[in-house]
């Protein structure tokens, strides 16, 4: 399944019996924040044990897709759900970690890594 927004964001969505992966490209930002929220939400409802979100190719996220990120944590923990992040982008990953996020969910190099524990 894909959703698109208009100007500069795709998000794939793969599922399995466990977790389900969502795997945005492009800009996670104002323009994209619906799309991106609507991605979260429907994942974290989805009934899965685990949420994983790979942003290997996301060029950039501002506090807007940040905060769909902290929002989706809340929704995760209200239904008993596991929400990560992999990231090797070595900016992405301190924005992460500068903002506090990487303290409320974990963050992940390689997408193995969360899909093993």
């Amino acid at each position: 399944m894909t959703a698109e927004s208009a100007v500069r964001l795709r998000i794939r969505t793969e599922a399995s019996a466990e977790a389900i992966l969502l795997l945005p490209e492009g800009d996670v930002d104002t323009e994209s924040y619906d799309l991106f929220r609507g991605a979260l939400a429907d994942a974290t409802s989805a009934g899965r044990a685990q949420v994983v979100v790979d942003l290997a190719q996301v060029r950039y996220i501002d506090s807007m897709g940040l905060g769909a990120l902290v929002s989706s944590v809340r929704d995760a923990a209200e239904v008993g759900c596991r929400l990560s992040i992999v990231s090797q982008n070595p900016h992405l990953r301190r924005v992460l970690h500068v903002t506090g996020l990487a303290r409320l969910l974990p963050v992940y190099q390689l997408r193995e890594e969360v899909l093993e524990e």
